[in-house]
């Protein structure tokens, strides 16, 4: 990576920053230090799969589970559907409501069983720890924040619907736009 590409970054980064202050409506109320924290554990987070000789294949390693997981949907695709209906380059092509829908469904149900055998809140709720004190955060910023990288923008409104307010509204906004920006759902 060339010092062109950083400084472009940079530039990006302090543009993108500068508007969000410029927009805000109370510019004042933006926590410095929520921010520059933000900022340093992205770039640590960067890092550290990028420079980490072994961090790259502990999350190729999480990537083939997920996988494995989604070629499990795919079997039950084939199972129900049969397998020209399954075959996204089959006589009748990628069907959206066969190919996607019974995938998202599938992965709800796992999550459901998930959030019964109490793993999911264990995770979310060691993730929101974590981000609670190190960008301090407050708890529902920090629930709905974790909720969404652990589940998606799909399932994580479940998470906190009860706890949801207009402030918490906003908080999940961000947290949906990383998803559509990163294509994590």
């Amino acid at each position: 990576m060339s010092w062109m590409q950083i400084a472009r970054g940079s530039l990006g980064l302090a543009v993108c920053l500068a508007l969000l202050l410029l927009l805000s409506e109370s510019w004042r109320a933006v926590s410095p230090r929520a921010v520059l924290s933000g900022l340093v554990l992205q770039v640590g987070l960067a890092l550290v799969l990028l420079r980490l000789p072994g961090a790259t294949d502990v999350f190729a390693g999480i990537a083939w589970l997920f996988n494995g997981v989604i070629e499990k949907a795919d079997a039950g695709i084939a199972f129900l559907f049969g397998s020209e209906l399954a075959n996204p380059v089959g006589p009748v092509g990628f069907v959206f409501a066969i190919r996607v829908l019974t995938v998202i469904v599938f992965f709800a149900s796992l999550i459901s069983v998930l959030y019964y055998l109490n793993i999911v809140q264990r995770l979310i709720a060691g993730l929101a720890w974590l981000l609670r004190r190190s960008l301090q955060l407050s708890s529902i910023e920090a629930l709905t924040l974790s909720a969404t990288a652990l589940l998606g923008q799909n399932e994580a409104p479940l998470v906190v619907r009860l706890l949801m307010s207009p402030h918490g509204c906003w908080c999940r906004m961000p947290a949906l736009l990383l998803h559509v920006r990163a294509g994590c759902n």
